[in-house]
This record gives structure tokens, sequence and C-alpha cells, in this order.
């Protein structure tokens, strides 16, 4: 169906008119080619959209007619291109808010430094985290520790052994541990990565 307000005779531009019409073809001289429909609207009319389907789509608008073909109106083909400039124009060229997807907060971590307490027989060990979120330092022989930084920065976590790591610690004055640690960012996925950590205890 075409649409307009045809001003020029024998129309005067005062009412709303539609007609059904059927492609009548193309205009080679434009790139990409306009449309063809049969068509005796006048000037006035120009803008006025063609609907097809139900629900209605816009195909084209009346765009432009020749002196020589006053029988045929043309418009351009509204494809994928004309899809992409009303997103472009309706959104500020941001997809709907239902379908944007938020990026994951990044769970990359760095082990950093690390200090020992050589009469408690322990060591601390720096994490640097990009945000909040939840760490966790396990391993055998190891105490857990769970803590929740609430933003970006850096977090000592104790490294403690315990059971036969501990009984080594004591009679040898030194053990082998190998702690893991996982951060977890708030509304993320988790990250994990291990450190040799060697405890001193002084005798």
């Amino acid at each position: 169906m075409e649409y307009g307000y045809p001003a020029a005779f024998p129309y005067d531009g005062e009412r709303l008119y539609e007609l059904t019409s059927l492609l009548a073809g193309n205009d080679p001289f434009f790139s990409p080619a306009t449309m063809a429909i049969t068509s005796d609207f006048t000037g006035g009319s120009s803008g006025g959209p063609w609907l097809v389907g139900n629900p209605p789509v816009a195909l084209s608008v009346n765009d432009y007619k020749y002196v020589s073909d006053p029988n045929h109106m043309y418009g351009p083909y509204f494809g994928s291109i004309a899809q992409q400039l009303y997103t472009t124009a309706t959104t500020g060229g941001v997809s709907p808010a239902s379908s944007v997807v938020p990026p994951k907060p990044s769970n990359a971590f760095l082990i950093g430094s690390m200090t020992r307490n050589r009469q408690r027989g322990l060591a601390t060990l720096w994490v640097k985290v990009p945000g909040a979120g939840t760490l966790n330092l396990s391993g055998h022989g190891l105490r857990r520790v769970i803590k929740e930084p609430g933003g970006k920065g850096t977090v000592g976590l104790p490294v403690r052994a315990k059971g036969s790591a501990l009984a080594t610690l004591r009679d040898a004055g030194r053990v082998l541990v190998q702690a893991k640690i996982a951060y977890e960012p708030t509304g993320g996925s988790v990250n994990s990565k291990s450190r040799g950590v060697v405890l001193l205890r002084q005798p």
C-alpha cells in the first residue's frame, strides 16, 4: 500500500490517500537501483510510506517521478542498511537495553611480593585484584583463608602450615608448601593460580 498527501492536480493535499500497487520495475540510473510502482500520486506525496505485510513494514517511500513517466512512483528499497540506520538513529547506536549483555568483570589478578615471619613460621602473599570479589587461599598442609576485597587493591593472604606440614616446619625449621589462590570477581568467573612457598621458622 502506498500512502501520501498528493497536492498537485487532480489532488489538493488536504487528505491522506492510499493506493494498492504492485512492483513495476526499477530505475537502473541509481545504484543500488530504486524501485518503481504504478502510481498517479502527484507532488506533495513525497515521504509517504510503502507498506507491506502484516504487521505492516515500510518497504520504501514516495521519492520521485519523471515528467516523461507520470504513471510510476520511484523509491529506494529499505533493506539491512536502512535498518541499521534506523537502529542508530533511535538508540544512539546502542542496541536496546533488553539485548545488551554487560561485560563480565575481569578476573585477572597478580600474585606479587611475599613477606615472612620467621618467629611464627608463616608468610604473607600480597595479591593485587582489579575489583571487588572473593579471594580463597588453600592447599595441602595449609590453613584455608578467605577474604573479600571491596574493590581494586592489594590484599594480604597469610600462608599458615597445618597437620604434617606444620610438624615438618617445627622439626626441620622449614617446609615447602603449594598455595592455591582463587579469585572470583563479583558477578564474574573464577580464576586460579598456584605458588610454591617456603615457610621458615627460627629454632
